[in-house]
């Protein structure tokens, strides 16, 4: 036994395993061989082994606290929680507490509540706090009290979504106490804490512990200039921040979201972007500043740069007129190569400028991405839309295309009465997950755009024709597909597409962008799980950078049934108005 326990401190752990596989055969093998060799296994990835041999050491030494230990966390390691909570409170029934020591038994009872909670016994876990509370037996660290919350808030939040979690009076003394803790080494549990209120949807509380844990740790940096934040931490503030400002977004915390929306530029993303908030940078920013206050830029000159995402710099760009009219700036957009086309034809608030020729304006007196307009600009929700018609289609294009479309309709038709065309679109793009949460059937909505007179434009993106073909059949009304435009080669006739129709109807893609600020009569069909560009329902059910856009909602229990009943009386409604 004493060489295997030699092999293993020198870190010869092939020896040591042959030769604690030797012991563990001995009928007076002791406690250490079973609680290491258990050990080595579980570090080495074996867990499978290691349960077998921590549990038979566990038969023979009940009370052993260092094979119950190994064997609870490699139960944890497995995910058998059952098992956690059985041999925690088993030890504790067969021995006399007192007689432990209290970090031991501490750590017993953080794995009791630990294994509640990944078991959904929210409820349960809640009444052991306040049983530990009343009797005092809570050690006052910041390990326990983080542990408490959280157990709290998981059981209050999923019994009572409508409980007021933060006015709970068991949260409320937890969070009195950690708010008092000293300040060394407090940052980790307020972050924690951001985390936790972040996990069960209370954007304000998770913001307070957030700010907390920033200046808690700027201080702590400020009273000791050797110290250096981890970069693991560093990070994980920026991807939090960046989480944590989608929510607030969501819940219409604007100020503090779209101070945090920032965090977008740091964020890594998959995929070729790189970046959650990617774009081009031509000037560093010793060559031109980025812009940190308007009243800075007043009566001078910015490069308001695009953003990764066709969709958002179109959205984004509908603030630009602001900086105009309000700050006396003169702008200077590169919104993209796909988008110059579209914006030349705009230039009352903004010069659009390509890459290739940025410096034939320079110098510029400032740099700003276009996506941290919010935050400089400090709006109220009412006042995102107040410049919602920015673009406009080549007016020869457009109605050379509608001439083209009513012409099919019509002949092949023979339709005598006014042909109303309707450009739809169902498909979203992005990873698979958000594909199926923006997109609806194609079928089921062709059903109710399938009116009198009315001739269908596909304005999907992407080879959407072997979809239509599949339905064609089926729908009364003329389904037109147009080979000659290709939305992700020439933007600009796809705007005068676009511009062509009377109506759209879309899900939220780009389409809701061009049709909105065109002025297009739009309804859109908002799926489940909407990003951060809406806000919850109950904050506001419409879309506050388009007022005009008429937008209805899948249920989480109804499907599309009630949506799809809205678009069919706002379409009647509408083409009467024509």
């Amino acid at each position: 036994m004493m060489q295997a326990l030699e092999e293993h401190r020198k870190g010869n752990l092939q020896q040591a395993s042959r030769l604690y596989h030797i012991e563990i055969g001995k009928s007076n093998c002791p406690a250490i061989v079973y609680q290491n060799y258990g050990a080595l296994l579980r570090d080495q990835g074996d867990t499978d082994q290691a349960k077998s041999i921590l549990e038979l050491g566990r038969s023979k030494y009940l009370n052993d606290c260092g094979i119950l230990t190994n064997l609870i966390n490699t139960y944890r390691d497995i995910g058998l929680w059952t098992h956690v909570l059985k041999e925690s409170l088993t030890f504790l029934d067969i021995n006399t507490i007192s007689e432990l020591d209290q970090n031991f038994v501490w750590n017993l009872r953080v794995n009791i509540l630990e294994s509640l909670i990944a078991l959904n016994l929210f409820t349960l876990a809640r009444s052991l706090v306040i049983r530990w509370i009343n009797y005092k037996i809570v050690p006052i660290n910041q390990q326990s009290l983080y542990l408490l919350l959280r157990s709290c808030c998981l059981s209050l939040s999923n019994t009572d979504h409508q409980l007021n979690l933060a006015a709970d009076p068991l949260i409320r003394l937890l969070e009195e106490t950690i708010i008092n803790l000293s300040p060394d080494k407090s940052e980790s549990i307020m972050f924690g804490l951001s985390q936790i209120w972040y996990s069960v949807d209370n954007p304000e509380r998770s913001l307070f512990w957030f700010n907390e844990c920033i200046k808690r740790t700027t201080s702590t940096v400020k009273a000791n200039k050797k110290l250096i934040i981890k970069d693991k931490f560093q990070s994980q503030i920026i991807n939090h921040g960046w989480n944590l400002s989608i929510l607030l977004l969501r819940h219409g915390f604007f100020k503090a979201g779209w101070h945090l929306y920032e965090y977008g530029l740091l964020v890594p993303a998959e995929g070729l972007q790189k970046w959650q908030r990617s774009l081009t940078k031509p000037l560093t920013a010793e060559e031109c500043p980025v812009l940190r206050n308007l009243n800075d830029a007043s009566g001078k000159t910015l490069l308001v740069l695009g953003e990764q995402g066709i969709g958002d710099t179109m959205m984004f760009a509908l603030l630009i007129p602001y900086l105009y009219q309000d700050y006396g700036i003169k702008v200077y957009f590169m919104p993209g190569s796909r988008l110059f086309p579209i914006y030349t034809r705009h230039q009352k608030y903004f010069n659009t400028i390509k890459l290739e020729d940025i410096n034939s304006y320079a110098p510029y007196d400032y740099q700003l991405p276009i996506g941290s307009l919010p935050n400089l600009l400090g709006l109220d929700l009412n006042k995102f839309g107040n410049y919602s018609n920015l673009l406009s289609s080549d007016s020869s294009l457009t109605k050379k295309i509608r001439d083209k479309y009513l012409s099919y309709s019509n002949k092949k038709y023979q339709r005598k009465s006014k042909t109303v065309l309707i450009g739809f679109s169902w498909q979203g793009g992005g990873r698979r997950k958000r594909i199926k949460d923006k997109s609806i059937d194609l079928q089921m909505l062709l059903k109710v755009l399938d009116m009198p007179s009315s001739s269908l434009v596909s304005l999907q993106y992407g080879d959407d024709k072997p979809h239509l073909d599949r339905i064609a059949d089926t729908i009364k009304s003329p389904i037109i597909h147009d080979d000659l435009i290709n939305p992700l080669k020439d933007m600009d006739s796809w705007l005068s597409q676009v511009d062509s129709v009377d109506i759209v109807v879309t899900i939220a893609n780009t389409t809701v962008h061009a049709a909105a600020g065109l002025g297009k009569p739009t309804f859109c069909l908002l799926g489940p799980n909407p990003d951060w560009r809406w806000c919850n329902a109950d904050v506001y059910s419409q879309y506050y950078w388009y007022p005009s856009v008429k937008v209805s909602r899948y249920h989480p229990v109804n499907g599309w049934s009630q949506a799809l009943t809205d678009l069919s009386k706002w379409l009647t409604g509408t083409i009467k108005t024509l």
